[in-house]
C-alpha cells in the first residue's frame, strides 16, 4: 500500500491519529478557524471598518444610545446608572449628533 499510493497511506495514518486524539483535532480545528478569520480580516478588514463607520455608528448614535440612556435613567437604581463620565465618553466616541441624543 505504501508504494502503490503513498498519499492514501499517509491520509489514513493521519486520520487514525486524529480519531485517537480528539483534543488535537479540536485544537487543529480552532487554529484553522482562527487562520481563516485572520485571512478574511486581512483581505476585507478595511471595508468592514468603513461599513461600520458609515452604517453601524450612525444607527447606534440615533437609535440605540438614546434608548440605553432612557432605560438607564428610568429602570436602574441610582448606584447602577451610567455615570456622567461614561455617558460623555460614549457620546464623544459616537460622534456628531450624539450630543442631542443624550440630552
Amino acid at each position: 500500500m505504501r508504494e502503490k499510493d503513498p498519499m492514501q497511506y499517509y491520509s489514513r495514518k493521519i486520520d487514525r491519529y486524529l480519531d485517537a486524539h480528539p483534543w488535537f483535532t479540536m485544537v487543529l480545528t480552532q487554529c484553522l478557524l482562527f487562520l481563516t478569520v485572520a485571512i478574511v480580516w486581512m483581505i476585507f478588514g478595511e471595508k468592514i471598518r468603513e461599513v461600520h463607520f458609515e452604517r453601524v455608528k450612525p444607527y447606534l448614535r440615533e437609535h440605540v444610545w438614546p434608548k440605553v440612556l432612557k432605560f438607564s435613567r428610568e429602570n436602574l437604581p441610582e448606584k447602577w446608572q451610567l455615570s456622567e463620565r461614561v455617558v460623555e465618553k460614549v457620546t464623544q466616541n459616537l460622534g456628531n449628533g450624539a450630543e442631542s441624543a443624550s440630552s
